[in-house]
């Protein structure tokens, strides 16, 4: 790749980084409001913590044999919301195996939005703990997840970490790629916002 084709992937990547504050303002339901929406809210929110902070996957799994009935897409996104907290606090290690954990139990449910928040939260842990392809890996399998739900907003939100990473690595053509890809996805969903009142 040239020095001008380097020189336009940061260009894309600076761009898009002003894009997607834009692109997020209107998300689906939260990870928080959805532990909210069942009426099981404070055990859920309960019992996400407990399985973000278990040590061990057979902690976690005799956790979640204790209220089997608490096992949804809900229990998913608040792990997810409680992962997402301890990453921001440096836990990443935690963090990691928790939506690891979290993503297993979303494939195992078929509920792919939750199998893309899990996938897409492992995806940008890696990324932090310096793992770029095993984080082009599971990113990626976060994009195919927004590709098969027909989901943009979420489309575009997996290709700006794809087109960081692979810049990371030294991948640039396809970074660039990636770069250009999210940018269309903005473009285009930014005219499909509604207005926020």
């Amino acid at each position: 790749m040239s020095r001008n084709e380097i020189f336009r992937s940061r260009i894309l990547a600076a761009f898009l980084g002003l894009c997607l504050p834009l692109a997020s303002q209107n998300k689906p339901i939260s990870p928080a409001e959805a532990c909210q929406a069942g009426p099981h809210n404070a055990a859920l929110d309960q019992l996400a913590k407990d399985l973000v902070s278990s040590q061990t996957d057979e902690e976690r799994n005799a956790l979640l044999d204790q209220d089997k009935e608490l096992a949804t897409p809900a229990l998913i996104l608040a792990m997810v919301s409680r992962a997402k907290e301890l990453k921001s606090a440096g836990g990443l290690r935690q963090a990691l195996a928790a939506d690891m954990w979290a993503q297993g139990l979303a494939e195992k449910l078929g509920d792919q939005i939750a199998v893309f928040e899990a996938s897409f939260n492992c995806g940008l842990i890696l990324n932090y703990q310096g793992k770029g392809e095993q984080s082009v890996e599971r990113t990626i399998k976060s994009l195919v997840v927004a590709q098969a739900l027909d989901d943009q907003r979420r489309q575009g939100l997996a290709l700006r970490p794809l087109g960081v990473t692979s810049d990371q690595i030294g991948d640039f053509e396809v970074a660039h790629k990636y770069y250009a890809r999210a940018i269309t996805v903005f473009t285009e969903t930014a005219d499909k916002r509604e207005p926020q009142a």
